[in-house]
């Protein structure tokens, strides 16, 4: 179970850089522009807001979790090393072993650290495209875009009965 957390936890990353570069990637100001109307019409900022603060509590949890982890391997590696030296007998399989699972902790922290980083960078960098779409309509009410309004559908026809 743990490595499927920490598996998605990667795949997560992946697709935050793959994000991150699309959201950087200089383009025209005439592209961009359109690209930011059609996202911003979509009002995706809402409707992901409640899956995006899931991901970043459930990260932020998968931080602490590896934080304590490595605390606590640290803590065993060091009652090993006063072990030994208050004993003299030297366990170099047990050493590796511990060794082996502060890399794990250290991964993993770093992991999460980086992805939680990149999930405020994407959030600021698409704030910052919303607010420059904003500016851009008041600028030039014109060519101004407008939110989508759910709209309510049109009431539907009874359908034509055929007599015989």
């Amino acid at each position: 179970m743990p490595s499927l957390i920490w598996s998605s936890a990667y795949l997560f990353l992946l697709v935050e850089l793959v994000i991150t570069a699309i959201l950087v990637v200089p383009v025209p100001i005439k592209i961009r522009n359109a690209i930011t109307r059609k996202v911003f019409q979509l009002n995706l900022g809402e409707r992901l807001r409640k899956p995006i603060l899931f991901i970043g509590i459930a990260l932020a949890f998968g931080f602490v979790d590896s934080y304590s982890k490595h605390k606590y391997v640290l803590d065993m590696i060091n009652e090993e090393r006063n072990a030994e030296l208050d004993h003299g007998h030297h366990l170099p399989h047990v050493v590796h072993h511990e060794k082996e699972k502060k890399y794990k902790a250290e991964r993993n922290m770093y992991l999460t650290g980086f992805a939680l980083t990149l999930l405020f960078v994407i959030g600021r960098i698409c704030q910052l495209m919303q607010e420059h779409v904003e500016l851009e309509n008041e600028l030039h009410p014109e060519t101004a875009v407008k939110k989508k309004e759910p709209t309510a559908s049109p009431p539907k026809k009874p359908a034509d009965k055929k007599k015989d």
